[in-house]
């Protein structure tokens, strides 16, 4: 082999070299700084907002160690970063240890925002300016969703909510919140309270129950349906 061979051996050999360390090269370097595509399919960790999950969960709210309500529920959530807890699965549940609004010979009062009158609806006497009994009420709920905020210990009743008296009066709404400071039941939706014989038919815009004033407000467009008695009148 001349020397002109080897020479020319050599050239194509240092070539060849060149080729795979610039190539080798740019791999390693796209092996450590990979291309990053705005527009394509990025991967995502996902990491759930839900802190805590119960399941077939009691949880009761108390105020100076007197039980108020009690929710049974299927589901019970906590998020992350926030005083809220929520129940779900269409909970149900329990108010007690209210005072009663009811007497012997109930008072009427007008009603805010409206001309009329209001009767009394068995268990339920919207406005009563005598001293309640030693009479304590229970009422029963279900709702499709409760939320109870840890902060405040308030508990807010939300969608197809159903409140059962323990004198089988009945009362629809929408929404309506436990104020644990207060001790105040408040619904800003439309409301429904049905008496236990079908009547009267209350409806109003706002109800507002305070549990130790032992009053029953009923805010903005009042309807009422009854039946009275001969001995009655508006």
């Amino acid at each position: 082999m001349n020397k002109e061979t080897i020479k020319n051996n050599l050239k194509t050999s240092g070539t060849y070299l060149l080729v795979v360390i610039f190539v080798g090269g740019i791999v390693y370097w796209l092996w450590k700084n990979p291309i990053y595509n705005p527009v394509g399919p990025q991967a995502q960790t996902i990491q759930s907002d839900i802190e805590v999950r119960f399941k077939d969960a009691t949880v009761r709210g108390r105020r100076a160690g007197i039980p108020y309500w009690t929710v049974f529920s299927k589901t019970v959530e906590s998020e992350r970063n926030s005083p809220m807890v929520y129940f779900k699965d269409k909970p149900t549940g329990e108010f007690y240890n209210l005072k009663d609004w009811a007497k012997e010979t109930p008072s009427t009062t007008l009603n805010e925002n409206s001309n009329q009158t209001t009767p009394p609806i068995n268990g339920l006497n919207p406005s009563n300016n005598s001293k309640p009994d030693d009479r304590l009420r229970t009422f029963t709920w279900n709702a499709d969703i409760a939320k109870y905020n840890t902060d405040t210990e308030d508990l807010i009743l939300e969608k197809n909510v159903n409140i059962v008296t323990d004198d089988k009066d009945s009362i629809k709404t929408d929404e309506l919140q436990w104020n644990n400071f207060s001790q105040k039941a408040i619904s800003n939706k439309r409301t429904t309270i049905t008496g236990s014989k079908g009547y009267p038919i209350v409806k109003s815009d706002k109800v507002e129950g305070d549990v130790k004033m032992d009053i029953l407000n009923l805010k903005g467009n009042v309807e009422i349906e009854t039946q009275l008695d001969e001995d009655q009148e508006l």
